[in-house]
């Protein structure tokens, strides 16, 4: 299986490479960028502050290595932009794709795709899940587009997927793989559901992701249940697990994983895992009932999160595979 996980300026491309890992994702941003729209504030990518490379010259030392190592690049302009930023957004375009290691771009403004398009932009556009990849019809919207790929909606189910896959064998589909958080909102738009949860572990400021949000809610008098809300008790925690005994043997899968605001031990830890996967479903003798049964475990072990088939969103495998007996 092809995995590709994101790339922030704290990880190691050495480590990555040493796990058999062969592209990446990244964000960038400048001081041109950060003066109008702060990246924090996901107005250049969703991968954030953390997440992305600060200036030409620390995105130029990226690439290059990354080309050392025979590792390739996408790098993400995955937000809607207003006329105002176009300008800025085609001028890094233009920087950024001069890297031989970046072989396209993963976005999803119509109107960025449209001026690419006009201009004959040369690499690769992947479509983000923020692009609403909902069915095939959208699939088929973006490739007339001239879209190679599509970043498939986090909240398909694994027939879902399944269907939409089959039908365009000549298209790449990333799926993503183990959410850090267990999200599955339709197009990665949380940030009004986050403000609202309380982290226990003090790591992070959640109320930055939408500080309107968060003022109307106290100004509702309603703080005290926002203390109480959690998300991991709310809402279906979707891996993605048990669809991988299908998908692996797709040819145009990859497993995308969404490590945008966590170490690079984390991102590595969940290259393992994927790993870890892959040998289990290599055996010759496994069975989806066996293979659900050890993905069952293996959330609980890496995630301490029981599975609940009733919410999960590879459901429809387990119904398939009980009616095909």
């Amino acid at each position: 299986m092809n995995i590709l996980p994101g790339l922030s300026p704290s990880d190691s491309i050495e480590a990555f490479y040493s796990k058999g890992i062969k592209e990446v994702y990244a964000g960038f941003y400048d001081s041109v960028s950060e003066k109008k729209w702060p990246v924090a504030f996901n107005t250049i990518n969703r991968r954030g502050e953390g997440g992305s490379f600060f200036g030409l010259k620390a995105f130029s030392a990226a690439a290059v290595k990354a080309e050392k190592y025979g590792m390739s690049v996408y790098v993400v302009f995955n937000v809607n932009y207003t006329a105002r930023q176009l300008p800025w957004i085609l001028k890094s375009i233009k920087q950024i794709s001069k890297f031989p290691a970046v072989k396209g771009l993963i976005i999803n403004d119509i109107n960025l795709i449209l001026l690419l398009r006009r201009q004959k932009y040369s690499k690769k556009i992947i479509i983000s899940t923020l692009g609403a990849n909902l069915n095939a019809y959208a699939a088929a919207f973006y490739k007339n587009l001239g879209a190679s790929g599509i970043v498939l909606d986090r909240q398909l189910t694994a027939l879902e997927i399944l269907s939409i896959v089959k039908k365009f064998p000549e298209m790449r589909f990333e799926v993503f793989f183990l959410m850090a958080d267990g999200c599955f909102f339709i197009d990665g738009y949380c940030s009004s559901l986050h403000v609202q949860e309380t982290d226990k572990s003090k790591r992070y400021d959640l109320s930055v992701q939408s500080t309107l949000c968060m003022d109307m809610f106290r100004g509702l008098g309603q703080k005290k249940q926002a203390n109480k809300f959690d998300c991991k008790k709310m809402l279906p925690y979707k891996c993605n697990i048990c669809s991988l005994y299908h998908l692996r043997k797709l040819k145009n899968i990859t497993v995308k994983i969404p490590n945008r605001t966590i170490t690079n031990s984390d991102g590595i830890s969940i290259i393992d895992s994927v790993l870890k996967i892959e040998k289990e479903l290599e055996k010759k003798n496994i069975t989806f009932e066996k293979f659900r049964s050890f993905c069952g475990r293996f959330l609980y072990e890496s995630k301490n999160i029981k599975c609940n088939p009733k919410v999960c969103l590879c459901r429809d495998l387990y119904a398939k595979n009980k009616n095909s007996k």
